[in-house]
């Protein structure tokens, strides 16, 4: 081993056992409204609740048009930690019961906005631009104000993700924040239509946002195989257009 990735162990340890410690105290703290400007008399603002969440030890730029969920992917796959581990110290909150799309992807709260910006050193601006309410008015309709999709925007999102293999091939396993779009149907770069499902399984994919205890890969299928049993069923190991 040389002492590029001994050192890479080294602080992913450090930073790993400075999350475990806040985790209490982050737990304890309340949230902002989602959208609201101003905390009420003595609740702890978001800001506060930012300063609990520790910079990750490694940074990673997102690429062009690449969805939240995607680069956040692609930065705990480089930790090698699991996906509800990652969350819970980025200061996302863990995914509900039932809910397959997480309102963070649809829209940012400043809490969380400021949580994301403060493990991951990403400009605020940025982070915004990779959930759907950057397509608001255009890919697709949000309500006001809110997390809630417009119903009766044309051809708004799935609650899935179509895809590209030939993109996935070549950027190492980033998916595009457009091809949740209902408007979404075909690369531009190599001149094909995208696919709806995995050719091996034929689930959607993307459907459920990663998997608390995997580490995510976005070069995989990550619907869980016929056979598969437990708490974190193994997953079909294939890449989904192949």
């Amino acid at each position: 081993m040389n002492d590029s990735s001994t050192s890479l162990r080294r602080w992913t340890c450090q930073w790993w056992h400075c999350c475990r410690t806040a985790r209490r105290e982050r737990m304890m703290m309340p949230r902002d409204e989602p959208y609201a400007s101003h905390s009420r008399p003595g609740e702890l603002t978001g800001r506060t609740m930012a300063l609990a969440v520790r910079t990750l030890p490694i940074h990673l730029d997102p690429v062009d048009g690449e969805a939240l969920d995607s680069w956040l992917g692609a930065i705990c796959r480089q930790l090698g930690c699991t996906w509800g581990d990652f969350i819970e110290a980025v200061g996302l909150p863990p995914p509900s019961r039932g809910v397959r799309t997480p309102p963070w992807l649809i829209r940012l709260t400043p809490t969380e906005a400021r949580a994301l910006h403060a493990a991951t050193g990403t400009p605020i601006p940025t982070l915004h631009s990779m959930t759907l309410a950057s397509l608001d008015g255009t890919a697709l309709g949000l309500l006001p104000a809110t997390r809630a999709l417009d119903r009766a925007f044309p051809w708004s999102r799935f609650r899935f993700s179509r895809y590209c293999p030939e993109c996935l091939q070549g950027n190492g396993g980033r998916w595009q924040l457009f091809w949740r779009s209902g408007w979404a149907f075909a690369c531009v770069d190599h001149c094909c239509l995208l696919v709806d499902e995995c050719l091996t399984c034929g689930h959607r994919l993307r459907g459920h946002v990663g998997h608390s205890g995997l580490v995510p890969d976005g070069q995989r299928c990550s619907n869980a195989a016929a056979h598969a049993t437990g708490r974190a069923p193994r997953t079909l190991r294939r890449r989904p257009g192949r």
